[in-house]
């Protein structure tokens, strides 16, 4: 089929005047375009239900070392792994945790040179998040404005009880804890992943291993179920939670 130039020209006359008449009908019926309005009072994430079970998951995958124990198997724990990672040099942030270190003779100091990091540091925390697995410091409780490049080990001993569900909460209920006057220094960190070389983990104070001793009540009456369990016949046995599991066998931060 041969096409002559009037028929194209035709075509392209055609479809312009079509153009041109879907922009008069759309100047000529102007209609308001109404957008859906947000609503800022639903929640961005889903409700954090079990705080403990939560936080113990994020700060694992994090990277973070966790150590379940109760009041009356804290100081054992802790004296074995300072004592198993031979650390040259312990500092110690805490006041209160100072005292247990003495009645246990271990060696310790209490400030450092900023340019010479200490092999770990301990230090208390009031304030766990259980959405990120982060771990919060306020200068009240440790000697020291910030924790980071103090060590290549954190050490830090906490409870249950100091598990909050979002980063706001634990910043709402230091600030009623003082008096509606928000400390003057807090600090959030969380645990990465650590430089592997050669299969062995080499923390540095610049991006340190975070071991946790989280101390629950919880913790001990899920270690007596378990040797409940393990006492009956294979058949009568449950399985028995990730926590509890661990706080049986978790000597050590490995």
């Amino acid at each position: 089929m041969i096409m002559n130039d009037n028929t194209f020209d035709s075509d392209v006359l055609s479809q312009k005047e079509s153009i041109r008449r879907n922009i008069r009908d759309a100047l000529t019926n102007k209609k308001s375009i109404s957008y859906m309005t947000p609503d800022l009072t639903v929640p961005a994430f889903d409700a954090v239900e079990h705080p403990l079970t939560t936080f113990v998951s994020n700060f694992r995958k994090a990277g973070g070392k966790l150590i379940p124990c109760t009041n009356m198997t804290l100081m054992n724990l802790l004296d074995k792994l300072i004592k198993s990672q031979k650390y040259n040099t312990l500092l110690n942030t805490s006041p209160n945790l100072g005292a247990l270190l003495t009645k246990r003779n271990i060696s310790f100091v209490n400030a450092i040179d900023p340019f010479y990091p200490a092999d770990a540091v301990l230090c208390f925390s009031d304030m766990l998040v259980a959405r990120t697995g982060g771990i919060g410091f306020t200068q009240h409780a440790n000697r020291y404005v910030s924790v980071k490049n103090l060590a290549r080990d954190i050490i830090v001993v906490s409870r249950d009880v100091c598990i909050y569900p979002e980063l706001e909460q634990a910043m709402a209920d230091q600030k009623r804890r003082y008096g509606e006057v928000q400390p003057p220094m807090m600090e959030f960190l969380s645990p990465a992943p650590q430089d592997d070389l050669g299969g062995i983990e080499k923390p540095q104070p610049t991006n340190p291993l975070f071991i946790l001793f989280l101390v629950s009540d919880a913790f001990a009456q899920s270690e007596a179920a378990h040797v409940t369990a393990a006492q009956k016949p294979v058949a009568e046995t449950h399985p028995v939670t990730p926590v509890a599991h661990e706080s049986q066998n978790q000597e050590s931060a490995d």
